[in-house]
């Protein structure tokens, strides 16, 4: 009985060890999902073995009334191998994903369900970072910086995607980009801006999408002006004899001239502002430039 102990802890010890060699592999990221997954399932195979064989043993010693505790080497392997499955279907989450936003086109994509599913992953993959952290396993910082390094230019979407962004607005995006490129194209994608390093001019683009929303905000306070004076009732009443009118009552015209020149006011002092603003942002351009 102590020959078949030994034996069959030689075969542990002969089956752990190549396995121990070639994890570093695939806690290194140096894998394809596919890859990963089979070998993830071999390994997961031969430690089903070992565990059946662990069973046998401690069945057969308890025939002598020999009690044979669970191997602690076989425990931490099995705890191991949960957590890089794990690690691998949220890295497999996130490519699959990103395969997903980078090809669609950039006006169909949803923010919502972009923003929700990086959030989400970053979160898990933060959590195990700190769970795992004595493992140093590089897949975990891998996945973790490629998902906060996409987090980071949802801000850059969602400006460009701002709808009060018109073509003078994109002009000056190429002109602080330096590249020529059509938004309008069924190929404009998170791929290509990646490709144009967008993400480099953040600030700028921002700053320019701040801008348009203030133009959008002030052509819409014209229309309303506008549209006021258009229905805006002028009654008209005799004076005296003389043959001439003259308006009946002036209250609401009055009012409504104070509250629009002090509106006006307002908007002539934001377009100012955001002038200043386009002027700046091509100011840093030019010095990022010659920078």
């Amino acid at each position: 009985m102590q020959r078949y102990l030994n034996a069959t802890l030689f075969q542990f010890r002969k089956n752990y060890t190549p396995l121990t060699i070639k994890k570093t592999l695939i806690f290194a990221n140096l894998f394809y999902f596919t890859d990963a997954i089979e070998w993830l399932k071999a390994y997961r195979g031969e430690i089903d073995v070992l565990r059946e064989r662990e069973g046998k043993l401690k069945y057969d010693l308890a025939v002598f009334g020999i009690s044979q505790p669970d191997s602690f080497e076989l425990a931490k392997l099995e705890k191991d191998l949960a957590a890089i499955e794990l690690i691998w279907q949220l890295t497999d989450e996130w490519n699959s994903a990103w395969e997903r936003y980078k090809n669609g086109n950039f006006w169909t994509i949803e923010m919502d369900e972009m923003d929700a599913t990086a959030n989400v992953l970053f979160r898990k993959f933060t959590r195990l970072s700190r769970e795992l952290k004595e493992k140093n396993w590089e897949i975990i910082e891998t996945s973790r910086s490629r998902v906060d390094k996409f987090r980071r230019t949802l801000p850059l979407i969602t400006d460009l995607k701002n709808p009060a962004m018109r073509e003078r607005h994109w002009k000056s995006v190429r002109e602080i980009v330096g590249r020529d490129f059509d938004q309008n194209s069924p190929d404009f994608t998170l791929d290509l801006i990646a490709e144009l390093q967008l993400q480099m001019f953040a600030d700028q683009i921002s700053d320019l999408s701040n801008a348009a929303t203030m133009e959008l905000n002030i052509e819409m306070g014209l229309k309303i002006i506008n549209e006021v004076w258009k229905k805006m009732t002028l009654e008209m009443v005799p004076y005296k004899d003389k043959g001439i009118f003259r308006l009946k009552t002036v209250d609401d015209i009055t009012q409504a001239l104070e509250d629009h020149q002090i509106q006006l006011s307002a908007m002539k002092s934001t377009r100012s502002e955001f002038e200043m603003v386009d002027h700046e942002s091509k100011l840093k351009y030019k010095n990022f430039k010659s920078d």
